[in-house]
Parts: structure tokens; sequence; C-alpha cells
């Protein structure tokens, strides 16, 4: 944990939180615990590198969540993220900027997890085409591992739920090793995970 939250949110390093992660090399989940991590608030509007709990209900006060760096977000039990984009905005953005690819990893406590993380693309006007759920908005994807959890994203307009913003290249990767995952495209030409209208591919890992 070298790199936590540096602004006014409090880190909390004197309690344990357990999680599940994903052993890539048995291909299981196996159990874990932070040590050291910050409670999302409504008024959160960037998760930077480090670990991030969500307890109880929660409701993003700041037209969506960017992330920036490498950052992991554990969905406590009974626990539920409730997130919704901008026009020109993803509710999560999780972009690639230039040489920086920013990730987001999502975890649940158990594997029947009860913690839910719901994202909204932003709202469809003035002729905007919409934005992703999860991901980037006209720029590459970065790189978005969901654990565990319950996780529901839904893309508007011609955007994906999951994946690359529209008009994008292709790039950036969506990881999907356990919970359950709903994700819808926002039209009959755009991916619940993956690619948006007119972007290019991104690559998804189902394991």
């Amino acid at each position: 944990f070298k790199e936590m939250w540096t602004g006014t949110a409090n880190l909390i390093t004197d309690g344990t939180i357990p999680y599940l992660d994903w052993d890539y090399e048995n291909k299981v989940m196996t159990n874990a615990v932070c040590t050291a991590y910050t409670v999302v608030t409504p008024a959160m509007g960037t998760l930077q590198s480090g670990w991030y709990v969500v307890m109880g209900a929660v409701t993003n006060a700041t037209a969506g969540i960017m992330v920036s760096g490498n950052s992991h977000l554990i969905l406590a039990e009974c626990s539920e993220l409730y997130v919704t984009g901008t026009p020109y905005r993803a509710g999560i953005d999780v972009s690639a900027n230039g040489s920086v690819t920013n990730s987001i990893a999502v975890y649940g406590q158990h594997l029947d997890a009860t913690g839910r993380l719901t994202a909204f693309g932003g709202p469809v006007i003035d002729g905007n085409p919409g934005s992703c759920a999860i991901g980037s908005d006209y720029g590459p994807c970065g790189y978005v591992t969901i654990n565990g959890g319950i996780v529901t994203a839904t893309g508007t307009g011609s955007f994906a739920g999951i994946g690359n913003g529209t008009w994008t290249q292709g790039g950036g990767g969506v990881t999907i090793n356990g919970g359950t995952v709903t994700a819808n495209g926002g039209n009959s030409s755009s991916s619940g995970i993956g690619a948006s209208t007119y972007s290019g591919n991104v690559r998804v890992t189902i394991n």
C-alpha cells in the first residue's frame, strides 16, 4: 500500500477488511485481508492508487468517479455504490491517458457476495451520444477487473456497458474472475462488455 489516497478522505489503518482475490496460477478464489483502506463517500470523485471500501449505501454525488492510478475497490456485504456519469464521462471513468493506463479491480467478500456496484452512463442530451457505465469516454479504455460482488453496468446511447468509448482506438481490457456481472450497451451496436459503436476492440477475459 505505498500509494494511498492523499486527499481529504481518511485512511484507515486500525482495522482489517476480508475479501476474495483471484489466484491466476491455480485458477481459484483465495482469502485475503486489506489492512489499509479509505471508505468511499458520496463526495469522492476520484479513486487514486490504493484500496477503497464501500460500506452501506453510497450514491455518488460528483457526476461520476474518475480512476487515476491502480485502484482496488472492495464491496462490503450489504453495501451498494450507485454512480451515474455525465454526457461526456463514464460513470466510472477508467481511461488510458497517453502513456498512463489506469485500472480498477473490484472485489467481494464471499463467493455469494451481496455487495453491489451499480453504474450508468451519462444521459443522452443535446446530441451527445452518451457514455460508458465503466470504461472510457472518447479515448482508449484502461483495465477493469471484477473479482466479486454484484456488478451492474448500463451504457447509454452508443456506448458499451463496460469497455471502450465510441470513436476510439482499441485497447485496454476487461477481466471477470468472479461475481455476478450484468452489462448492457446503450444500443444494438454497442457491446455489454467490449466495444462501443465505431470503437476498436477491447480484450475480454472470463475465467
